[in-house]
């Protein structure tokens, strides 16, 4: 094949430029004669120049397709050499693999009999050991046997360097003595008791004095191991370490230094001790009960609160030199540690009667609160069991003076909350799981105690006692009662918030305590808030004995028949004396009424209030008698109830106004037009009996015979 034809056709070949570029190549030759316009071109040329290179172009294929025939031979020889040298090579691999295969189980077996040889070799070597130290050891018990005989190496000298070998061989002497029939061997026995005491003490004493040399007091301490002086040993150990190590100051400093010391203990006793874990226990329990026995004594020395408030904060400064103890000996929070160190040991006398010192120092903070609050605003206050907080007996007259005071205080009830709390939080450190719960109900009854029932429950007493009973009124009421209801609302919601935040935490764990700490609460706020209704029964009875009063002393018969040159007074006026009273006092009392209340309470009271009110007020207005002119007064005044009324926001009792203002209308439209009146608006629905009542109110009725306007016909 031609290398450079086959050149042309690589890469991106266009036939149309192959054959343009062929055109330009070819010569084509022309007369020059004959160069004119209508000169013919001669294609003979160019056809013999195509004819030739399709010729090439043929042979160039021909020679391709010769090349590629013998390229895929050559390549399909190769591949079947290839697959014969592979299937070879599979062969053989296949030989040496199971030639491994015979080698590792050859290997493995000749493996298992050595070992087997080298464990009877093993086994034959053990019982020969055992042998010779058996034949050893009767040597050295035979010699112990003869009185007054000489002993045997080591014991006939034990040098320094032999005590840990004396110290192995005394103990299997011992040991066999032990297991003698009692009378026998007795002289063995005697000689070998005392070396063996001996031995122990110059191995207690080699310890002693190797304080500080690790290596050294390892070896001795692991001599000493079997020994029943191997406790002896711990001791001396820790007390030494201790008088060495341990550094403390100030009392809070106790914890802190005990904690340092058994962090340095704990490192050498890793190193020294065969079992570092239980020695390091025993460390602990006599730094602990050593040192910080006699510090809580001293810090808890006081009484009251302040023992108490000793008590938590030692108690939980323990508890954390615990958590750090634990930490360093990996062993996490540890309770039965906790249970054994501090509850047993160290605070057992203080926490056997904490809940009960806990319930006398509430009882005793609340009292001295009451009392320092009631000396503030200058009263006695007699307690409900008969005697006050001072302890005088009760007198037999009550006090009726009318108090300005509500007998209850926000900053004792945050006091008394406060110092629950602080119980709480020392009920929580110093109680265990299952004594938590109900130590925490006991603590919150307390609170129950001096806040609802001494406290609350007295001020709602006292304050329903000066509450003027029905028909005795005298004057305007007062209604300090309303801001008793309003200072006992706010106590109610605090304790509540300190219910559910600092109470319910603890208590809902017991299936037991949880139900009745519930019940208790409920009881006692119940029982309040009934006296608290009934309080405000009386109030609201009071409050409308002094408006009908007010209507029937300040509201005159006249005042509804003004003569007719007072037109223009009437026209020009306001509403009449006995109106603006009682509007001025529903309107204080609907404030203060709605700072107490809230809720249904507060729409329920208004409901009530408004519903009563019309009702004396309708009574009252049929009691008159109406001219045109007193007709106008009486709807003024009825419109000012009205916009006061509106105030309630309840739609019920501002109907009931706003008729009773339609049906005023009836006093001074003309004769002719009540017909008209009576059927319009909410009077359309009223019981024309009513308006009847009313319309007898005229001073006109007889005259203008209104009577006929509503007479059936005949």
């Amino acid at each position: 094949a031609n290398p450079a034809l086959l050149e042309k056709f690589r890469g991106n070949f266009s036939a149309d430029e192959y054959v343009e570029r062929l055109s330009r190549t070819t010569k084509i030759l022309f007369d020059p004669a004959n160069l004119s316009d209508d000169a013919l071109f001669d294609p003979t040329p160019l056809l013999r120049a195509f004819e030739d290179h399709i010729e090439n172009l043929w042979q160039l294929h021909d020679d391709v397709v010769h090349e590629v025939t013998m390229r895929e031979d050559q390549c399909r020889k190769s591949e079947e050499e290839h697959k014969d040298n592979m299937e070879e090579l599979d062969t053989i691999m296949q030989e040496a693999f199971t030639s491994l295969q015979s080698l590792t189980a050859r290997i493995n077996e000749v493996s298992t009999k050595t070992v087997h040889v080298g464990d009877q070799l093993e086994a034959v070597n053990i019982k020969r050991g055992r042998a010779v130290e058996a034949a050893g050891i009767m040597r050295h018990f035979t010699a112990f046997d003869t009185p007054k005989g000489s002993l045997l190496p080591p014991f006939d000298d034990i040098a320094p360097e032999n005590i840990h070998q004396a110290a192995d061989i005394i103990q299997k002497l011992k040991f066999i003595a032990d297991e003698m029939p009692p009378g026998q061997v007795s002289v063995a026995k005697d000689r070998i008791a005392e070396q063996l005491n001996t031995i122990k003490s110059r191995l207690l004493r080699g310890f002693h004095d190797a304080f500080g040399e690790i290596d050294t007091m390892r070896t001795f301490a692991h001599t000493l191991y079997p020994f029943q002086a191997y406790p002896t040993c711990i001791e001396d150990f820790t007390k030494q370490f201790i008088e060495e190590e341990y550094v403390a100051g100030t009392n809070a400093d106790v914890c802190t230094a005990i904690v340092t010391t058994c962090k340095k203990a704990k490192d050498v006793i890793d190193q020294v001790f065969l079992n570092p874990g239980f020695v390091f226990a025993e460390f602990v329990n006599y730094i602990v009960e050593t040192k910080l026995r006699a510090r809580v004594a001293v810090a808890l020395a006081g009484v009251g609160v302040t023992q108490l408030e000793a008590l938590h904060e030692n108690y939980k400064r323990a508890r954390t030199m615990l958590t750090e103890l634990g930490t360093i000996a990996d062993l996490g929070p540890d309770l039965t540690l906790e249970d054994k160190l501090l509850r047993r040991l160290i605070f057992d006398k203080y926490l056997t009667g904490y809940i009960l010192a806990e319930e006398d120092n509430l009882h005793d903070a609340y009292e001295r609160l009451l009392e320092t609050f009631y000396d503030s605003i200058g009263h006695v206050s007699w307690g409900l069991r008969g005697k006050d907080i001072k302890g005088k007996k009760k007198p037999e007259v009550e006090d009726t003076q009318s108090p300005t005071e509500t007998m209850l205080s926000l900053d004792v009830a945050f006091n008394m909350i406060h110092e629950n709390k602080r119980a709480i939080e020392r009920c929580k450190e110093l109680a265990t799981p299952s004594d938590r719960p109900e130590w925490v109900y006991r603590i919150f009854t307390q609170l129950l105690e001096g806040l609802c029932n001494d406290h609350v429950n007295y001020a709602v007493k006292y304050a329903v006692r000066q509450l003027p009973p029905p028909g005795k009124l005298k004057g305007e009421p007062s209604l300090v009662f309303l801001a008793v209801v309003r200072d006992a609302n706010s106590l109610f919601y605090i304790l509540q918030k300190h219910f559910w935040d600092d109470v319910l935490p603890y208590v809902r764990t017991s299936l037991s305590v949880y139900p009745k700490c519930v019940q208790k609460k409920n009881d006692i706020m119940d029982a309040l808030e009934g006296q608290l209704a009934g309080g405000l029964e009386l109030l609201i009875d009071g409050a409308l004995d002094y408006l009908k009063t007010t209507l029937q002393k300040e509201q005159r018969k006249s005042d509804f028949k003004p003569q007719e040159d007072a037109m223009v007074e009437v026209i020009n006026g306001t509403c009449t004396e006995a109106c603006k009273l009682c509007v001025t006092f529903l309107t204080k009392l609907h404030r203060q009424l709605t700072g107490c209340l809230n809720g249904k309470n507060m729409e329920n009271v208004l409901r009530l209030l408004g519903q009563r009110f019309h009702a004396i007020l309708q009574e009252h207005i049929k009691s008159m008698t109406f001219n045109t002119l007193g007709g106008m007064l009486l709807v003024r005044d009825v419109s000012e109830y009205e916009r006061c009324i509106a105030a309630f926001n309840d739609s019920v009792v501002l109907g009931l106004f706003v008729t009773l203002r339609e049906l005023s209308a009836v006093v001074i439209v003309k004769a002719e037009n009540i017909k008209q009146l009576s059927e319009e608006g909410r009077l359309a629905n009223l019981d024309k009996a009513m308006i009847q009542a009313f319309l007898q109110l005229r001073a006109d009725y007889k005259s203008a015979k209104i009577a006929n306007l509503f007479a059936k016909p005949s």
